[in-house]
């Protein structure tokens, strides 16, 4: 199976697809893209019809003779919504989804979007603190659009052009997915800081499943330390015990690298994908940012 996965980011567009044969993965494609525009506001705000044009026709460009069937959006936490629902802990897939989709409701979120709840922490005896968030269905229908004319290569069928799959995803989600196919980093708890202009998000993994999801609007070096601390907190994590730390994403630059290691020492790194797509970071330029393509190879490998 081919699939692909994309990142905007202010006027950088990222791209990446996989083709994963079993437990096997090979990287087909992998860059960015450019624009002499903010192609991250004009996507999400969707006020400038001709960007979006602009932006479709360097899509179908950089895909040109794909064999993708899927195509995987990251959003970043700046352009979704998201609130906070309680469930029963023994609830199975089916209420929790009916349950969080009512909160939902009372809460005037608006109806036809996609809803990605957390895994959730535990509240008194009985009770799951689920973080959830939300994109609109106008957002998911302007993605889909984005790809509607995208040239299928000579391997694909007709039929699998057709059939061809958009959707979104959370960025973190999506760095979550690409974190348990990297080799682990020892048996305590990991945090994952996704740092984007204007927004960073926080996980704390236990194993391959979510502690704890959040994200907040700023983006000061000094204010996502704070962040890093208060959701260890949450979920009774310890720094001691966390057993690393790796960054992601646009802003992780090293001014916010040297703010989270004066707590963490050298468990905190920039995340590097490399391993989970079967790649060296030899085979590209040194200043090849491989930490910003998190997000993106995640949602292919999603």
């Amino acid at each position: 199976m081919t699939t692909a996965g994309l990142e905007l980011s202010g006027h950088t567009l990222r791209y990446t697809e996989v083709e994963q044969t079993g437990s096997a993965v090979r990287l087909l494609r992998l860059g960015n893209c450019d624009f002499d525009f903010d192609a991250e506001a004009d996507l999400f705000s969707g006020t400038e019809p001709r960007r979006l044009e602009t932006l479709a026709e360097a899509i179908e460009d950089v895909f040109e003779n794909t064999t993708a069937t899927v195509f995987r959006f990251a959003v970043p936490p700046a352009h979704l919504t998201s609130f906070t629902a309680l469930v029963p802990a023994e609830s199975d897939t089916t209420l929790r989804g009916d349950l969080i989709a009512a909160e939902a409701v009372v809460l005037g979120v608006p109806l036809g979007g996609d809803l990605f709840p957390s895994q959730g922490t535990s509240v008194r005896r009985s009770g799951l603190r689920m973080h959830v968030s939300h994109a609109s269905k106008t957002l998911r229908d302007r993605v889909t659009s984005l790809c509607e004319n995208i040239p299928g290569g000579e391997e694909a069928s007709g039929s699998a052009v057709a059939d061809r799959h958009v959707a979104l995803l959370p960025s973190s989600t999506a760095v979550r997915h690409l974190h348990v196919n990297l080799d682990g980093d020892g048996d305590g708890p990991a945090l994952l800081l996704g740092c984007y202009p204007g927004a960073t998000e926080y996980t704390v993994l236990r194993g391959a499943e979510p502690a704890l999801e959040w994200a907040d609007d700023l983006d000061h070096p000094v204010d996502r330390l704070y962040f890093c601390l208060d959701v260890l907190d949450r979920v009774s994590v310890t720094v001691p015990s966390v057993s690393s730390v790796r960054l992601y994403g646009p802003d992780a630059d090293d001014d916010v690298l040297a703010q989270v290691r004066s707590v963490f020492g050298a468990r905190a790194r920039r995340l590097n994908p490399c391993p989970a797509v079967n790649v060296s970071p030899d085979q590209f330029d040194p200043e090849f940012r491989f930490e910003s393509f998190g997000a993106c190879i995640g949602a292919a490998l999603s």
